[in-house]
């Protein structure tokens, strides 16, 4: 299936695979993209996450891709393998919520080891490529500032917030306890 798939994606079997895949093409050949997202579909039987010919094949080898790709949402394991996708040049896994957040693969294997380590290494080249690009940018607009996020006091206002709703629902509790123990007291003497 994988051969087939890479066909399709070259433009040889299916021109619409093709012509669906040249955005992304042009983004890794003439923009010199470092990070992106397999999609959640399948080509055929094969996930596209998951896809020898998709990811290593055509995205690193046809188009010399070097950055970190990660999945889409995944949150259907029995076809969204972690293991296959990771094997298959895969490097981070967007696991859904709503599975069981757990990913399964065998650790002791040498191929396993090297696919980790490649996974390690675009993840690490994708997050230095951004750095470095980022300095450049603010070099080229001539402002530092660009370089370090912005602290806002937003999260002051809702920590304020979240503590004057903890004040009143205690007293609102302790009210409520109050009133249960009067209520007791009353009962007792009548």
């Amino acid at each position: 299936p994988d051969m087939i798939m890479k066909a399709a994606i070259s433009n040889k079997a299916h021109p619409e695979y093709g012509q669906a895949t040249i955005p992304f093409r042009m983004l890794v050949e003439e923009f010199d993209a470092t990070a992106i997202m397999s999609s959640y579909n399948r080509i055929g039987a094969v996930w596209t996450g998951g896809s020898r010919a998709m990811l290593t094949d055509v995205l690193r080898g046809e188009w010399g891709f070097q950055g970190a790709v990660i999945t889409d949402y995944s949150d259907h394991h029995e076809y969204m393998n972690g293991d296959q996708m990771i094997r298959a040049g895969g490097d981070l896994w967007m696991d859904g919520f709503a599975g069981n957040s757990t990913l399964s693969y065998e650790t002791g294997s040498n191929s396993i080891r090297q696919a980790l380590r490649k996974a390690s290494k675009n993840i690490i080249y994708m997050y230095l490529n951004a750095l470095v690009s980022n300095q450049e940018y603010a070099a080229s607009m001539n402002d530092d500032s660009l370089l370090k996020p912005t602290i806002t006091t937003g999260a002051n206002i809702w920590r304020g917030l979240i503590v004057a709703v903890d004040v009143v629902a205690v007293a609102l509790f302790a009210l409520a306890l109050r009133n249960l123990l009067k209520d007791r007291k009353l009962r007792k003497a009548s």
